[in-house]
């Protein structure tokens, strides 16, 4: 009983399900054809998984470490190493084209200037320096002093030769200096058959009688036969006519007698007996031979 109900339910099911395949085939409509679009390429992502590295899903993704750009290092300032300085030590000293006094100066710098050495002279005695608009000029090392560290500072390069030397200009001769008198009236004989007389004036410059002098008579062997002392006023004379107006008077006066050797005499104007120095030129000579020709003369002198 309970086998042919099953059997009757499981044909119905049956029937049911063939008639509803037939209803369905009639029912589908004839399918529009359509265009099928082309293809777009995308670009697949960097990180996208590549195949055969899928991650489950629900697993969980160990964290992927991100590199840190690295700190960049920078890159060490040189350090310039300290340079040497000339300090002037003096008023004014001259800066020279090389290391001597007979190179030519470039010009002079003052106490307490400062500039930068970049040579020495071979002998260490002179210090190369940067001058003025990039020119080198050369300082004698004693009237410096350095600050800095000079130990490695080189010979300069260079250095220029010596300019030659100077050929010295002949001595100008010294003048003599003037002599303080002058001889205004050379040896005048005025005739007169007496012992022979030397007269005649020292005079300042206005012709005023000049004292304290003196009038030294030597002979042409160079022996001093008398010094007589001028006087500071005049004495006249006018008793013999033959003597013109201006050997009227006199301030010294010289005898020479038969006693004096004959020959040629001179007279000059000294300071003293003691001091002989010429102060004047020479006059002379005059001539004595102890006989009545010898006559008179006179020499006068003026200050200058």
């Amino acid at each position: 009983m309970h086998q042919r109900h099953y059997l009757v339910i499981v044909l119905v099911l049956l029937i049911g399900v063939l008639a509803a395949g037939c209803t369905a085939a009639r029912k589908t409509p004839i399918p529009t054809p359509t265009r099928t679009p082309r293809p777009t390429f995308t670009p697949t992502p960097k990180n996208a998984p590549q195949p055969g590295n899928t991650v489950p899903v629900g697993a969980t993704q160990a964290p992927t470490a991100t590199p840190t750009p690295a700190t960049p290092t920078a890159t060490p300032t040189p350090t310039e190493a300290p340079k040497p300085y000339a300090v002037v030590d003096v008023g004014k000293l001259n800066v020279r084209e090389g290391p001597n006094t007979l190179y030519h100066t470039l010009g002079k710098v003052t106490e307490g200037q400062r500039f930068e050495i970049v040579g020495k002279s071979p002998d260490n005695a002179w210090w190369q320096i940067k001058y003025e608009a990039g020119t080198f000029g050369w300082v004698y090392g004693k009237l410096v002093h350095v600050e800095g560290p000079s130990g490695n500072v080189a010979i300069a390069e260079n250095i220029p030769a010596l300019p030659p030397t100077p050929t010295p200009a002949p001595p100008t001769p010294t003048p003599k200096p003037a002599l303080p008198f002058r001889i205004v009236r050379q040896p005048t004989s005025v005739g007169n058959c007496a012992t022979a007389l030397i007269r005649g004036r020292v005079m300042d410059r206005n012709g005023n009688a000049k004292g304290g002098l003196q009038v030294k008579l030597y002979n042409q062997w160079g022996y001093t036969v008398f010094v007589k002392e001028a006087g500071g006023t005049f004495d006249h004379f006018n008793n013999d006519p033959t003597a013109p107006n201006d050997m009227q008077k006199w301030n010294y006066t010289v005898f020479l007698s038969t006693k004096n050797e004959p020959g040629d005499y001179y007279a000059v104007v000294v300071r003293s007996p003691q001091d002989q120095k010429p102060l004047s030129p020479v006059a002379g000579p005059f001539h004595f031979d102890n006989i009545c020709n010898a006559g008179w003369w006179f020499i006068d002198f003026q200050e200058n």
